[in-house]
């Protein structure tokens, strides 16, 4: 089942990696896949979705942002809309960064905890615009952004039930997990409270959270001796937030 699963994580599709993390939950539950069969490139791999823009090249994902790049200017006439001009407008900063790599949410008014969730909502509420409209070809090309959308944030909210199902943790697998971690932004908070059902393991103290608290409390004496004083009071916030996320709060 492992090597089902690997091979899933590694399809040069997107829906096939997708249909990975399905396939893990579904075995570790039926225990069909157990704590003894995971190792660091199981959880590195899985927890990946949550960086998902930095390293996705499967042959769907670029075809679906080649094309969302390509139509979306067409409707620019739509961007003073006083109903939808501020979806359109999230949706297009959004798309743009993810195309290159980066994740912007500066184009959505009240952005959500799931980045993803962002710009379905903002498809899905055009989709219904053109709906309205009688504009059956605009309201399809939305639905299958909004899908697009969708099948990630599915995907990582998958692998955070994973996480948090997860009892039996190897110093491995914690390293699995860290690498990503320490490399998202947006999800690191999500992420670390995922664990915390495992809080209390010695393995997820020292090599999760007690290592990445002692990271942020380097950083936080260089902001403190560079006198930067606006990103010391935003690392003492996050410091306190990761000692929370340490306790299972």
């Amino acid at each position: 089942m492992k090597e089902q699963i690997l091979e899933l994580l590694k399809s040069d599709s997107l829906q096939g990696y997708f249909s990975g993390i399905d396939l893990f939950l579904d075995s570790y539950r039926n225990n069909s896949l157990t704590s003894a069969h995971l190792d660091h490139e199981m959880i590195e791999r899985t927890c990946a979705v949550f960086l998902i823009e930095r390293w996705a090249e499967h042959e769907d994902w670029n075809v679906a942002l080649d094309k969302f790049m390509e139509v979306l200017p067409g409707y620019n006439e739509y961007l003073s809309h006083e109903d939808v001009g501020h979806y359109l407008r999230g949706l297009a900063i959004f798309i743009d960064g993810i195309y290159g790599g980066e994740i912007d949410l500066s184009g959505f008014i009240y952005p959500s905890g799931n980045v993803y969730i962002n710009a379905q909502t903002a498809a899905q509420s055009l989709k219904e615009f053109f709906k309205e409209q009688n504009d059956e070809a605009s309201a399809g090309l939305f639905e299958e952004i909004e899908t697009f959308f969708d099948s990630i944030a599915s995907g990582q909210f998958g692998a955070a039930r994973i996480l948090t199902e997860l009892r039996d943790w190897s110093v491995e697998m914690a390293q699995g997990f860290y690498v990503v971690m320490s490399r998202t932004e947006y999800n690191r908070v999500w992420m670390l409270r995922s664990l915390y059902k495992v809080v209390d393991s010695p393995i997820i103290r020292e090599h999760v959270f007690e290592k990445f608290l002692n990271v942020l409390r380097s950083m936080r004496v260089q902001y403190e001796e560079n006198g930067e004083n606006e990103k010391l009071e935003q690392m003492d916030e996050f410091i306190e937030t990761v000692v929370a996320a340490s306790k299972g709060d």
